[in-house]
């Protein structure tokens, strides 16, 4: 014999199934697109990093050295430097960013295969 709370507690099993199903359909084409975003950025990562890291290198020893042979003033030497530590830490960011577009998109698969 069935009553009337064990009916409704099968519907709401069925309608919450329904629901996580559809979403799980949905959020396919978003772990796609987050993996293709995920290999593009480690690969941009990789390729221009070594190449950023060398002209930042590159603009801090020049504001040094103008500054040690006196072309620049301090203030340019200065400007100079800070500009070579934010091309310098570019590729740190990247490598962040990378790194949480991996985690959503760990945590949606997680989602989606519970």
């Amino acid at each position: 014999m069935f009553t009337f709370v064990g009916i409704v507690t099968g519907i709401a099993r069925i309608i919450i199934w329904l629901v996580r199903f559809i979403l799980k359909i949905l959020l396919i084409p978003v772990i796609i697109g987050l993996t293709l975003l995920e290999w593009i950025c480690t690969i941009a990562v990789g390729f221009f990093g070594p190449l950023f890291d060398i002209f930042g290198v590159v603009l801090i020893a020049t504001g040094f050295l103008s500054y040690g042979f006196g072309l620049d003033p301090l203030s340019e030497m200065w400007r100079t430097v800070g500009y070579g530590v934010a091309f310098c830490m570019l590729p740190l960011a990247g490598g962040w960013m990378i790194e949480r577009i991996t985690l959503l998109n760990l945590q949606i698969s997680l989602w989606l295969h519970r």
